[in-house]
């Protein structure tokens, strides 16, 4: 949260001539078609219980929602949960797209500059829920490479071509 996700996502999208499509923006469009406000907390909480009631419906419904395009790679930003990575791997297997993932990760400072104008204890608080936490702890051993901020996109990128060419790694 905070780390520069979607900045990089869509710097990516550019720069491979893939769509861009995000779990945030499916959530907030679940919030604002259950009349809710698409507040931090409340995406966070239609997010999780989504996850938890059926991960691989969330995922069918994500990918139905953002109509990939089959014929073109994608950059999906926000992905937030294991147990929706494992989901993507299974839909990328038998698509046979190749599924490289990274983490992006800041310093606590940037993220709270970013989210809450530098309030440390706002953004303590935000990460404290269990979709922020999963996001924190337990993906990074599972994706192909960490980015930490400040990134360099020539490096990201040749990370990116390095696991798309390394197929056990890649999660092909």
């Amino acid at each position: 949260m905070g780390s520069g996700k979607s900045t990089l996502a869509a710097q990516l999208s550019g720069e491979l001539g893939a769509s861009l499509t995000s779990f945030g923006d499916f959530v907030r469009h679940l919030a604002l078609e259950g009349g809710r406000e698409p507040a931090r907390s409340v995406l966070q909480e239609i997010g999780q219980r989504a996850v938890d009631a059926d991960p691989r419906a969330f995922v069918r419904n994500f990918l139905a929602w953002s109509a990939v395009d089959p014929a073109r790679p994608v950059v999906i930003d926000g992905l937030r949960h294991a147990v929706v990575l494992r989901e993507l791997r299974g839909w990328a297997g038998g698509e046979r797209r190749p599924l490289v993932t990274g983490l992006v990760v800041a310093p606590e400072h940037e993220r709270a500059a970013r989210l809450t104008g530098g309030d440390l204890d706002a953004l303590r608080r935000a990460e404290r829920h269990r979709v922020e936490t999963e996001a924190a702890g337990t993906l990074a051993p599972l994706v192909d490479f960490v980015v930490r901020y400040p990134w360099d996109l020539t490096a990201v990128l040749a990370s990116i071509r390095a696991a798309a060419e390394d197929g056990e790694d890649a999660h092909t």
